[in-house]
Parts: structure tokens; sequence; C-alpha cells
């Protein structure tokens, strides 16, 4: 990835106001992803990469794959959340991570434990990249949704976007992409 888009400073991530927001995105915007991932695929970088992997079965090293990974992304692909307790920090949508996933490191692939408890949901994603150098590489997080209960009624779960389980598993996908293998993982140094 030669090319790194800087973001003016005009250029602002989206707004959401919940990290359920956070992760809704629209077609158009899944598109624009796939338009930003096919013009990196034609740089030299890219050329580079294709030439020497003719003989590797379509695997890429590991450097490789974190070396594109952890580049910053267009600031148009991320969103700001808006309120709760992490005010202000800035994610890339899980729908978005599963592409650049796609693109950089295809064949990937996780395996979830959920651990359900009276407070909410944890999962562990364990991310499973394969390499040409190293084999199949996993890295693993863990990402936490309390239940949310509807004006304190302690019975009434409400199960939102798709309950507190999907949450905490996209968390955990996104945590162990940035942490593990480098996307986006600038943005947890600010």
């Amino acid at each position: 990835m030669d090319k790194v888009i800087k973001a003016t400073k005009e250029e602002q991530p989206k707004t959401a106001e919940t990290m359920e927001e956070v992760d809704n995105v629209s077609e158009s915007e899944l598109k624009d992803v796939e338009a930003h991932l096919k013009a990196q695929n034609e740089s030299t970088t890219s050329g580079i990469i294709k030439e020497a992997l003719k003989d590797q079965s379509g695997l890429r090293t590991l450097a490789e794959i974190i070396h594109d990974l952890s580049q910053p992304l267009p600031t148009r692909h991320l969103k700001k959340l808006m309120q709760g307790g992490a005010r202000g920090s800035t994610y890339i949508p899980w729908p978005i991570a599963v592409k650049y996933l796609d693109f950089y490191a295809p064949g990937w692939e996780n395996t979830l434990e959920v651990v359900n408890s009276e407070y909410g949901s944890t999962v562990i994603t364990a991310l499973i990249v394969p390499t040409s150098d190293f084999g199949k590489v996993t890295r693993s997080d863990v990402g936490f949704e309390p239940h949310v209960t509807n004006k304190g009624k302690e019975n009434e779960k409400l199960t939102g976007f798709g309950g507190s389980s999907p949450i905490a598993a996209r968390q955990s996908l996104k945590r162990a992409a940035a942490l593990g293998y480098g996307l986006g993982r600038y943005l947890y140094e600010k």
C-alpha cells in the first residue's frame, strides 16, 4: 500500500450515538470501501506482492498482512461514537473491518467462545489468518457488552441490535484484528 490517504482537517468520521450505530453501514459505504481497496490493489506494492506470491498459492507473509492492515484508513471509513463512556472514540464499523480482512488476509476465519452472565456477554474471538511463512496465525481478544434493561425493570432484557452476544462478538473480532494484525491499531494509540 504505497499511497497513504491522509484526512484533511475538514474530513471527519461520521458520528454515531451508540455502538449499534457504529456498526450500521450502508450499502454505498461498503461499495466505497470496495472501490478504495480495488484502487489499492492497483498500487505498485500490490503488483510486487502479486508477483512474489505466484509460487505461494496466493498466501501472503505475516509481515505483508500486518503492514497493509496497519495503514491508516480513509476517515470516511470510520465512525465516531458520540455517547457513553467511550464518547469521542473513533471506530471501524464491523462490516468495514471484515472487508479489509477479506482483502488483505484472504481466507481468514475466526472461532468464538461466548460466556453469558447476569451482567452481560463476554466473547473471546480467535482470529486465524493463513500466511505463507508461518501457516495459520492466531490472535485473540475479548469483547464485553452488558445486558440492557428497559427503564430499570430487572427482568425485561432488551435485545437491541441482536443482543449483547453479537455486539460483544463484533467488538472482539475488531479488537483481535487491531491488536493482533494492526487493523486500526493507530486508533488505540491516541
